[in-house]
């Protein structure tokens, strides 16, 4: 009872909230059954397919770079279909709460262009994977470094290349606004590269707000869904929020962080890639992909609570920057209450679910902290 007092007190809705929770449990049940269903997927075709997917493949085309090539084509389109029907059900579980509208062709659509990504990304990365894994003792260092490389080179093409695959941009027609953000990033001491209006109401409610990019890509992103329900003042908190994250290079030490994370997946691969392929019976090739992306994905998953805590330390902090960078601290406040509810987000989830799944800190703290902010 105390909680739902002290979310009212700070303007939230207490019919919202709960709305809010009903949704998290039933994405987070959604996400554990696709979680589960992806490991039982993986562990029957490692245990009774790859090596015959390797060995027809290998007495169809000899090649073994063609071989590589149609394994990978293969083993991600066939994931992409066996995760169709959790997709399905996310889909319907939006529209359900209303935070989406968009029909099952534009559905069908996103979910094709983001595996035509993944398969280029795929082709690319897991070739130079295997090559390198045969090349040298060392491989699992220069996949590192590849890996690293290729998600910094997805951070800088996101916002020009990737982003508008699925959203259509334009720039921002307030030129109030624009003036606002301009000298914003000024005092903040962040470039940017121009402000754009998203066109994320074609298919969805929800609100974004971002400063997307690295170096010369990086621009100020916000939603049409925000730019029409937001005054100035909330839209210059949040864009205020986001560009503490880069006045502070969290990008870059998250980025960092992720990349140690995947040194130490690699790293113990590496170690115990021997014994591992031959208890299975498999040859250093391609057909130990399904194992590497398996003990990654578990290395990766182990160590998230301690990205996610990371994360939300640099949440506060760039809430912290906002409320010293903005006119009228309480906007910052006023505005993520207005996002929790609009985007169903929990305000108030349970301590070991903040731990262990939330990277922003839970909406109550972070509104209580902006609405008291001025008595300090």
């Amino acid at each position: 009872m105390k909680k739902k007092e002290k979310l009212k007190e700070y303007g939230f809705d207490l019919e919202s909230y709960e709305k809010a929770r009903n949704y998290e449990l039933e994405s987070f049940s959604v996400d554990i059954v696709d979680s589960l269903i992806s490991l039982g997927i993986l562990t029957v075709f490692i245990f009774f397919g790859t090596e015959t997917l390797f060995n027809f493949l290998r007495g169809l085309v000899g090649n073994i770079w063609a071989v590589r090539v149609l394994y990978i084509l293969i083993f991600s389109g066939g994931f992409f279909i066996l995760n169709i029907p959790t997709g399905l059900v996310s889909f319907r579980i939006e529209h359900k709460y209303g935070l989406s509208h968009q029909n099952l062709f534009g559905w069908i659509s996103d979910q094709l262009k983001g595996l035509a990504i993944n398969l280029v990304l795929s082709l690319a990365g897991f070739s130079l994977l295997f090559w390198v894994l045969n090349a040298t003792e060392y491989w699992w260092l220069w996949a590192w470094v590849a890996a690293t490389a290729i998600t910094i080179f997805l951070q800088f093409i996101a916002p020009t290349v990737l982003m508008p695959l699925f959203y259509g941009f334009e720039p921002i027609d307030d030129e109030e606004l624009k003036r606002r953000l301009e000298r914003l990033a000024d005092r903040a001491g962040v470039e940017i590269l121009g402000a754009f209006n998203m066109k994320a109401s074609e298919k969805t409610e929800k609100g974004i707000g971002a400063l997307a990019g690295i170096g010369s890509s990086r621009r100020i992103i916000l939603s049409d869904t925000m730019i029409e329900n937001y005054s100035r003042e909330e839209i210059e908190a949040v864009m205020a929020h986001e560009m503490g994250h880069h006045k502070y290079h969290d990008i870059w030490v998250l980025l960092f962080v992720q990349s140690l994370f995947t040194l130490l997946g690699f790293f113990l691969i590496a170690t115990y890639f021997s014994p591992i392929t031959e208890f299975f019976n498999l040859g250093p090739n391609i057909s130990t992909l399904p194992i590497i992306l398996g003990l990654m994905e578990l290395v990766l998953f182990t160590l998230s609570p301690i990205r996610n805590g990371l994360s939300r330390m640099r949440e506060r902090v760039a809430d912290d920057f906002s409320l010293r960078l903005v006119e009228t601290p309480e906007a910052l406040g006023e505005a993520l209450v207005k996002l929790s509810q609009q985007n169903l987000g929990n305000p108030a989830p349970t301590k070991l679910i903040e731990f262990l799944f939330y990277d922003h800190p839970a909406g109550l703290k972070r509104v209580k902290k902006a609405f008291e902010y001025k008595d300090h």
